[in-house]
C-alpha cells in the first residue's frame, strides 16, 4: 500500500471547506458514550492519505452525516433504486470528499499502490455519485455518468482481470495485491461491499454472487484455530495474510500469518455491509445469472455470511483483554504465539468490530441482539470512549506502516474513521430500538 497521487488544487480547497463545515457543526444530541464525532472528524481530516484510508474516511462521514444514503438506512433502496444524491455535494461531505479523491478516467478508482482492492474502498461512494441529480450549473465535480463508468471499470477489473489466489484445485479468490498473489482479511471491507452494492445498482446477481463467494473463499483460506489464555481452543478467527508462495523473500511485501484484530474487524464489518445490501433485495428483482448451473441464492448467501461472522465473534468474545486498557488485543493468537509480544490493547480494531456488532444487531436482531453480544459490545464501546482524547485523537492504536503491526501509536487515520463508524452504528442501533425516543432525544 502506497500513498496515492497528490490532490488537486480543487480537492485541497474542498478539504479546507470541509474542515470549516465540521468546525461549524453543533454538538450532536445523539452523543454516544462521550464519543464526540466532530472532534474526531476534524483531527482525521488532516491525516488521510492512502487509498483505503480515504475509502473508510468517506464511508464514515456518510454514516455519521447522511445515514439515509447508506446501506444501513431504513430504506436503502427506495422504490428498488439507489437513493438520489443532490447535485450540491457540500451537503453530503462524505461524497464531496470521495468525489475529490476518485480518478474517473482510470481503470481503478485511484492508485492502490500495487493493490487493485484498496481503490474499491471508494466504490460504493462512486456508485452513489452516479445517482446525483442533474446540475443546472456547471458542477464542481465530474458528471454522474463519469462516476458510473468509473465504478463499472473498477468492478469489471476485479471480476475479470485482477490476480487470482488459488485456494484449491477448483477455486481461486481475487488477490488483494497484484504480485505476489496474497489474501488479506482487509480485502473483505473494500471489495465485497462495493461489488454487492454495484450488483444491486445494475440489478445483476453476478456481482452479488462474486461478493459472497469472495467472503466464503477468504474464510476458507484464512480461518484458523487460536489458543485462549485459559488453554482452550477456539475456531473462526482469520490470519491477517497468506501468500503464494507461503514464504516470501524479506524484500517482498507482505508477510503476517498471525491473527490481527484489525484485519478480523475489517472482515466482519465488510461482511456486515454485504448483508445490508442483500437483505432488502430478492432474486426476482435481479437479472438471471448462473455459473456452471449454480444460480445465486440470496437466502443461502445471508445464512452463510451470518455463520462466518458468528464463528468469528464467538471466538473474539472468549478473548481476554489487553493490559489495563480494557480494549481488545492487537493480536489474538494466544500466549504461546510469537505475536503475544504485540498483544497490546488497540482502540481501532475494537471500535470497528464493535460498530459491526451494533449494525448486525439492527440487521439481524434475532441472531445478534442477544445479551452475549450486546453486553460485550457495550463494554467495548465504553473502553474506546475512554481512549478518545480531548483533541479528538483516538489511541492507542496499531501502527499500520508495516506488517506485522508490532507497535502501538497515538493515532492513525483509519483508527479515527473506525471510531466514527462506532459512533454512527451505536446511534443508529439506539434509534432503531426506539430508545432515543424514550429519552426525549
Amino acid at each position: 500500500m502506497a500513498p496515492i497521487l497528490q490532490l488537486s488544487t480543487a480537492a485541497l480547497s474542498l478539504c479546507v471547506s470541509l474542515i470549516a463545515w465540521l468546525r461549524s457543526k453543533p454538538s450532536n444530541p445523539f452523543s454516544t458514550a462521550d464519543i464526540e464525532p466532530f472532534h474526531i472528524s476534524h483531527y482525521l481530516s488532516n491525516n488521510t492519505i492512502r487509498s483505503w484510508e480515504q475509502g473508510v474516511w468517506t464511508q464514515a462521514l456518510l454514516e455519521v452525516h447522511n445515514p439515509e444514503l447508506t446501506v444501513f438506512a431504513t430504506n436503502p433502496f427506495p422504490h428498488g433504486r439507489l437513493p438520489m444524491v443532490p447535485c450540491d455535494l457540500h451537503s453530503v461531505p462524505g461524497l464531496a470528499s470521495a468525489a475529490a479523491y476518485t480518478q474517473v478516467n482510470g481503470t481503478l478508482l485511484c492508485d492502490g499502490g500495487g493493490s487493485p482492492a484498496d481503490p474499491a474502498s471508494l466504490g460504493t461512494q462512486a456508485v452513489l455519485l452516479s445517482s446525483r441529480d442533474p446540475c443546472q450549473t456547471r458542477p464542481a465535480f465530474p458528471s454522474a455518468e463519469a462516476f458510473r463508468d468509473a465504478a463499472k471499470s473498477q468492478a469489471e477489473y476485479l471480476l475479470h482481470n485482477a490476480t487470482k489466489f488459488h485456494i484449491n484445485e477448483t477455486h481461486a479468490a481475487t488477490s488483494h495485491r497484484d504480485e505476489p498473489p496474497e489474501l488479506w482479511g482487509d480485502f473483505v471491507y473494500t471489495v465485497p461491499p462495493f461489488m454487492a452494492y454495484y450488483g444491486v445498482a445494475v440489478e445483476s446477481a453476478e456481482y452479488l454472487d462474486y461478493a459472497v463467494r469472495e467472503c466464503q473463499l477468504y474464510n476458507e483460506a484464512l480461518a484458523t484455530d487460536v489458543r485462549l489464555a485459559s488453554g482452550a481452543q477456539c475456531s473462526g478467527l482469520w490470519r491477517h495474510i497468506v501468500s503464494e508462495p507461503r514464504q516470501l523473500p524479506k524484500d517482498v511485501c507482505c508477510t503476517d500469518p498471525y491473527v490481527w484484530l484489525t484485519s478480523n474487524a475489517w472482515a466482519i464489518a465488510g461482511m456486515t455491509r454485504v448483508l445490508a445490501s442483500l437483505k432488502p433485495w430478492t432474486t426476482t428483482r435481479l437479472r438471471s445469472w448462473s455459473d456452471d448451473g449454480r444460480s445465486f441464492d440470496r437466502d443461502a448467501a445471508i445464512a452463510s455470511l451470518t455463520n462466518i461472522i458468528k464463528d468469528m465473534l464467538n471466538c473474539l468474545i472468549l478473548q481476554t483483554r489487553g493490559d489495563d486498557s480494557d480494549l481488545l488485543k492487537n493480536y489474538l493468537d494466544g500466549p504461546g504465539s510469537a505475536s503475544s509480544a504485540w498483544a497490546f490493547g488497540d482502540a481501532a480494531g475494537t471500535a470497528l468490530v464493535t460498530s459491526a456488532v451494533y449494525r448486525l444487531a439492527t440487521l439481524l436482531p434475532e441472531v445478534f441482539a442477544k445479551p452475549e453480544y450486546m453486553t460485550w459490545a457495550d463494554r467495548n464501546l465504553f473502553a474506546v470512549a475512554k481512549h478518545v482524547h480531548q483533541d479528538g485523537r483516538v489511541g492507542p492504536v496499531a501502527q499500520i506502516n508495516g506488517v506485522p503491526s508490532t507497535k502501538a501509536v497515538d493515532t492513525t487515520s483509519e483508527g479515527q474513521s473506525m471510531a466514527l463508524l462506532l459512533y454512527a452504528a451505536r446511534r443508529d442501533f439506539l434509534r432503531a430500538r426506539g430508545w432515543l425516543g424514550r429519552l426525549g432525544l
